[in-house]
Order: structure tokens, then sequence, then C-alpha cells
């Protein structure tokens, strides 16, 4: 009984990994840049004073920092032994094409909950012939506007989940095999 109460838990935690939205947001104006699944997995991108960039990412309660950028002290290097470098196999054309596909086909399968443009040309004639196309572009999720400020703002939200990438990467593998 025990057994079934624990494998019942375990698909229940497999199901909502597999359905639980995975998202993307960027919002230029306050600087965020992040992507994951929420109350899971966190990854940001924080733009820092000293440095490019560096990531932060969350798993659960554990955050830390990684610094893709840091500067390596002579130190470090001294200590350190020399790695044999192996020769690595550049993938070919049809797997770097069928990556491109399916990649694609991920994007495309997603769902755009926010979309919030606002931004200036620096032109005011082209400014001015983006207004009326924006006005048609507007949507319940989808604000765009132009302002004459100089202010470039964009906020974007995207959603999908593990289980749509996986079936729309397993129909173009086995369309790519002319299995289907």
């Amino acid at each position: 009984m025990l057994w079934a109460i624990i494998i019942g838990i375990l698909l229940i935690l497999l199901c909502w990994l597999l359905f639980a939205p995975i998202f993307l947001y960027i919002n230029t104006h306050k600087k965020i840049y992040m992507a994951g699944l929420p109350g899971i997995f966190n990854l940001s991108l924080i733009p820092d004073e000293e440095q490019i960039f560096h990531f932060q990412i969350r798993v659960v309660f554990i955050k830390t920092n990684f610094y893709l950028f840091k500067q390596k002290e002579e130190t470090d290097a001294i200590f350190k032994r020399k790695k044999s470098k192996k020769k690595r196999k550049i993938p070919g054309r049809k797997t770097i094409l069928l990556i491109i596909k399916i990649f694609r086909k991920i994007v495309k399968s997603s769902r755009l909950k926010t979309l919030y443009l606002n931004i200036d040309t620096d032109d005011v004639i082209t400014n001015a012939y983006l207004i009326p196309i924006f006005a048609g572009l507007h949507r319940n999720n989808i604000n765009l506007s132009v302002n004459y400020n100089g202010n470039v703002e964009i906020i974007i939200r995207i959603e999908n989940n593990i289980f749509h990438m996986l079936v729309v990467t397993i129909q173009t593998f086995l369309h790519y095999k002319k299995i289907l």
C-alpha cells in the first residue's frame, strides 16, 4: 500500500512537471531577463557594473550566482595542468538543419502571454507611419506604441510546457527519419 502511494505521488509530480508552464520573461525597462519553471527552477541574467552580466540560478530554495566573464587570477593559472585537447566531431549539415527545425517548431508552439513595445525610431516620419500599424495590431495581450522621447521599452512573456516541446521534438525527429 505504501508503494502505491509513493508511486502515485511520483506520477502526479511527473505530470505536473510535464504540464507546468515554462516561461521566458524579458523587461528591458527594469532590466529583468529570466526563464524557468515556477517554483522549481529559475535562471536570471543580471546586468552588472563590474562585468557585462552574470547569471543567477535558483533551484527550489537554493540560489547561486554564476559569473561567466570572471577574471582568472594568475595563481590559478600556475597550478592548473594543461588538459589534453580532444578533437570534437562537428555535426553535419543535416543534424544542424534538424536542430533548427525543432527549435522553430518549439517557438511556434509557444504561447505569447504579454507583448508590450514602446519604441522611438529617432525619425518623426517613421514614427508617424508606425502609429496606425501599431493601432491595427493592438490586442488584449499585445500593446504596441510609439513615443517621441527616445525610449525603447520591451516586455515579453512567453510560455510553453515540457509536454508540448517533447511532442514537437519527437514528431520532427520521426518525420526527419521518415518513420511518421
